[in-house]
């Protein structure tokens, strides 16, 4: 191979001096979304003990079919339920993911088939997450 087309070569994959070649780029990949995968079973772990006390069946996984693993998704047969109409928007029922992300902003949080709370579970939930660092949530 001559000189110039193995500089060419070199250049397509990145690999110029100071500049991080494409493996290099998917190695960094695979080791942060494995760390990620760790921090989100750890607060997983963490946040369904707590919670148990309100919600007894709470469990969760990494991800879930929609969503990689930067997500939490919690499951709650006790407590998945459609909403009647007339109760949307009356703040009767809360769904349990916009407590928690609205306590931990940046923390992703979704409920597959719904957690909702009704007045006292959201009190005994907020109270829960602030006794773990939860800001305050202002009430909408």
């Amino acid at each position: 191979m001559a000189e110039n087309e193995y500089g060419e070569l070199r250049k397509a994959l990145g690999e110029l001096e100071g500049e991080e070649s494409f493996t290099d780029l998917v190695e960094e990949y695979i080791e942060t979304r494995k760390k990620l995968e760790e921090l989100v079973n750890r607060i997983g772990r963490v946040l369904v003990e707590n919670l148990r006390e309100v919600i007894p069946d709470i469990s969760y996984s990494v991800g879930w079919y929609e969503s990689g693993v930067e997500t939490l998704a919690l499951y709650a047969d006790s407590h998945s339920m459609t909403v009647p109409i007339e109760d949307l928007g009356t703040g009767r029922y809360t769904p349990l993911e916009r407590i928690i992300m609205g306590m931990f902003p940046g923390l992703i949080v979704e409920t597959p088939y719904g957690i909702w709370l009704d007045g006292e579970e959201k009190e005994k939930v907020i109270e829960i997450l602030k006794r773990l660092g939860g800001r305050e949530i202002k009430e909408e």
